[in-house]
């Protein structure tokens, strides 16, 4: 199993409204690519961390999976407006992603 990270950095003030966009985006292409909300863990900055942060876990079977997926979002035309919509509240060169395996103990 492998965790894949999406981390960005919200704009002072924009907080509310990055939020929006994500459930938007969620119905509108996250839930037809495969994008689980059992699988889904979603966080933001409180105490000892950027307040702006936001990161994104998703577990996933394997990094094919995950590729499957990635390659589907790039043909809905709701993701590509997606990413033309957070230009302005996003803090630009925050946005990455970070692939974790899982590990058992």
């Amino acid at each position: 199993m492998f965790i894949a990270r999406w981390v960005i950095d919200v704009r002072f003030g924009k907080k509310d409204e990055f939020v929006e966009r994500m459930k938007q985006w969620f119905e509108e292409v996250g839930e037809k690519v495969g994008l689980n909300r059992d699988r889904l863990r979603v966080v933001n900055g409180s105490i000892g961390a950027k307040e702006s942060r936001f990161e994104f876990d998703h577990a996933v079977e394997s990094l094919e999976s995950l590729q499957a997926m990635w390659d589907e979002m790039a043909t809905y035309e709701a993701h590509a407006q997606f990413g033309a919509d957070l230009e302005p509240i996003i803090v630009p060169g925050s946005s990455h992603w970070e692939i974790f395996r899982g590990v058992e103990l």
